[in-house]
């Protein structure tokens, strides 16, 4: 039957390929060639199977049970032949836009700008840094008798030395109560010398010396610092009490001295070494009178940190441990340097 059509429209066939210029005799070969070929080309044309199609997994439910199951149908569908993995859930908050997925994650890489800025980072220290040594702690056996000698200087201050040094303050200028301190700090040199050379410090030596030497002639008797504002020499603050720090001698116990205020056995002792080596010591022909010269200088000081002592006690939970805390720092602080 296929051989009598091909005969009966064969030439009408070749008549329109000439027409459209196609080559006759290719076209003729392929028909030949598909109606009488061999019979497995022909028949694997027919016998063409169909693709197998992936069944519908259905709900999310389901697809979550396929893939823990692991079924050979769910390793059939992938291509890696795992198991589908489950769908993470996303909540959507009222109305809105679905919420960023890092914010449901537990596991916040680091660096993310979601993470905890509180969170507890383990940072390393600085091996620039410039440790500070501990200072030691400071004894106090006496504390029952020095909160009495605390309370004594502190009515005196109170109601004898801070309204004298008030008036003192209002009534003298700034200018030449520097003056007087800065006489009175002159002589000072002999025992600030005698502790730099202890601490085997000779350029604070050499400090006290130059400043002496020009203060004394060029600033009237020391009253104007000439050194200091004129060449920059700045004044060293050394005494013996710090020497014998230097020396690794330790502090001993805490003690308020009457009058004095806060101290230290060693502190004490430098004291009195400072008022051997001070001139006044030698040149006051009495008792009254060094006396005298002694609260000129206590008022005079007092002066210039009535504000400052006012501050200390409004702010100090127990104003006797914050002095005291305050000087053992000071001092340790000046030993050290």
């Amino acid at each position: 039957m296929r051989l009598v059509a091909l005969i009966f429209f064969l030439p009408q066939s070749l008549a329109v390929i000439r027409k459209r210029g196609f080559n006759p005799n290719l076209v003729l070969s392929a028909l030949v060639v598909f109606l009488l070929g061999p019979a497995p080309l022909h028949a694997s044309f027919n016998k063409v199977e169909a693709l197998p199609v992936a069944p519908d997994l259905g709900t999310l439910e389901q697809k979550e049970a396929l893939s823990e199951k692991r079924t050979p149908l769910a390793q059939k569908l992938l291509p890696d032949g795992e198991a589908i993995p489950p769908a993470k859930k996303t909540r959507k908050p009222k109305g809105g836009e679905p919420l960023d997925p890092r914010l449901l994650d537990d596991d916040v890489p680091a660096g993310d700008p979601f993470s905890d800025p509180f969170g507890d980072e383990v940072y390393e220290e600085d091996p620039f840094e410039k440790k500070q040594p501990d200072i030691p702690p400071l004894s106090d056996p006496f504390e029952g008798f020095n909160r009495s000698m605390y309370t004594f200087n502190d009515t005196v201050y109170e109601y004898a030395l801070r309204p004298v040094a008030e008036v003192y303050r209002d009534y003298l200028n700034e200018e030449f109560r520097i003056a007087l301190r800065n006489l009175y700090n002159v002589f000072l040199a002999p025992a600030k010398f005698v502790s730099c050379v202890v601490q085997l410090k000779f350029k604070k030596a050499g400090i006290v010396l130059v400043r002496t030497v020009m203060n004394v002639p060029l600033g009237w008797g020391g009253m104007l610092d000439v050194a200091g504002q004129e060449y920059g020499i700045v004044d060293v603050d050394e005494d013996f009490g710090q020497a014998l720090g230097y020396w690794y001698v330790p502090p001993g116990p805490y003690i308020m001295l009457p009058f004095l205020g806060p101290s230290t056995a060693r502190d004490t002792v430098g004291t009195v070494v400072d008022t051997l080596l001070n001139p006044l010591f030698w040149i006051i022909p009495d008792a009254v009178t060094g006396a005298g010269v002694t609260s000129g200088k206590v008022v005079n000081e007092t002066s210039f940190f009535i504000d400052d002592k006012k501050a200390l006690d409004e702010s100090a939970i127990d104003p006797y441990e914050s002095v005291r805390d305050f000087y053992h720092q000071i001092r340790e602080k000046k030993i050290r340097e």
